[in-house]
């Protein structure tokens, strides 16, 4: 069994990409999540919106988009200051981005977030937009509306899931058993986590793998 100073020294090495033999994954590692020396264009407005609270995620989900960009982005759940700055790091990665989603948009106005009452309602919404596109789906989930079954997503996914998806999931102490029911559906992708939040990318050349870094 290795010492506890090894596996800090690991996990260390883990998020600066040292010991990783994908290079996807390393350049997922060290271009986007652990890219923060990089001042992106829009930090400073989506810094506004997230505060200080919710700063470092809300920079990391929008260089995820910025890496995958998203044209249809299904959103679940969530307060109000939550909605507001997944929404705005969605929006503001590209002008041509819509959401649908189920949660309030609170200052956010919009014409491209379309706010649904429930899961099902949405996720009916989002299919036929990517279908229509021919486009992955690009899923944030902070939580699933209370009352709401999950069935209509995960049926969602498991159609998509072994070709081409990227999922995150945030919140992982209220949401474990939904992340771990879609990477389940994953045959070919990877999941980079920490104890709060997850990034799934399921991928077709990609082996299954999962990255324990700090996102």
């Amino acid at each position: 069994m290795a010492p506890a100073w090894w596996k800090h020294i690991f996990h260390w090495r883990r998020n600066k990409g040292y010991g990783v033999h994908s290079p996807f994954a390393f350049n997922f590692i060290t271009g986007v999540v652990r890219n923060t020396a990089c001042h992106y264009y829009a930090y400073a407005p989506l810094d506004a919106v997230s505060g200080n609270k919710y700063r470092k995620r809300a920079r990391l989900l929008f260089r995820v988009a910025c890496r995958f960009n998203p044209r249809e982005v299904l959103e679940t759940g969530g307060d109000r200051d939550c909605g507001e700055w997944v929404k705005a790091a969605m929006l503001l990665h590209d002008s041509r981005t819509r959401i649908v989603t189920t949660t309030d948009a609170g200052k956010i106005k919009n014409d491209r977030v379309t706010r649904l009452p429930s899961l099902r309602e949405a996720v009916s919404l989002y299919a036929s937009r990517i279908e229509t596109g021919h486009l992955d789906p690009f899923v944030v989930i902070n939580s699933l509306p209370c009352g709401d079954d999950a069935s209509p997503l995960l049926s969602l996914l498991s159609g998509h899931m072994p070709g081409g998806a990227v999922v995150i999931v945030r919140n992982r102490r209220d949401n474990e058993s939904i992340l771990q029911e879609i990477f389940g559906m994953v045959s070919h992708g990877m999941m980079f986590a920490d104890r709060d939040s997850a990034v799934i990318v399921a991928r077709h050349d990609l082996p299954k793998q999962i990255f324990k870094v700090d996102l």
